[in-house]
């Protein structure tokens, strides 16, 4: 890790290995479905029956999903805490999410691979070593979260989307 008054380089280029841009693009996919999962439990605790408003983002979604979960009688107590949980999960990973996904990635002379970005209102280091299995690591427990929450979506609904037209 570089101190912050170092003055230490680190190449930024387009990278050539198609393991870590697989794993990068895999991130990308996982958190776009848990954003609609979240859409969808959503809908399921509205009594919607499908139907998506994709009216905001993902961090007042999960206000909403904390909301709806402790005031649904459809969720019992473990599964209003399991809620809770990921919620805290998705919340503690949208750092990592963010450096993957919008970050500038090179090498340092060492041949370090290290994800740079400013992180600017983010609270994430502006640079970390991370290597393809770090980003592999983030998109299962992506993935993970996501499939835990599908237990809280009603399978038989048919997804819709309700668009807001002017």
């Amino acid at each position: 890790m570089l101190e912050k008054d170092e003055c230490q380089y680190v190449q930024i280029r387009a990278l050539t290995d198609p393991g870590l841009r697989e794993a990068i693009g895999g991130v990308c996919v996982h958190w776009a479905l848990l954003e609609l999962t979240v859409e969808r439990v959503l809908s399921y605790l509205e009594g919607a029956k499908g139907l998506l408003r994709y009216e905001s983002d993902l961090g007042n979604n999960l206000q909403r999903l904390l909301a709806l979960a402790e005031s649904s009688d459809k969720l019992d107590t473990t599964q209003k805490f399991e809620i809770r949980h990921l919620v805290e999960q998705v919340r503690c990973l949208r750092g990592e999410r963010h450096r993957v996904t919008h970050g500038l990635w090179g090498k340092d002379d060492d041949g370090t691979l290290q994800s740079v970005f400013p992180a600017l209102r983010r609270n994430v280091d502006p640079m970390k070593p991370m290597t393809t299995e770090d980003v592999r690591r983030v998109k299962l427990q992506i993935f993970f979260i996501g499939k835990a929450l599908r237990a809280y979506v009603d399978p038989l609904d048919v997804v819709r989307i309700k668009w807001e037209t002017d």
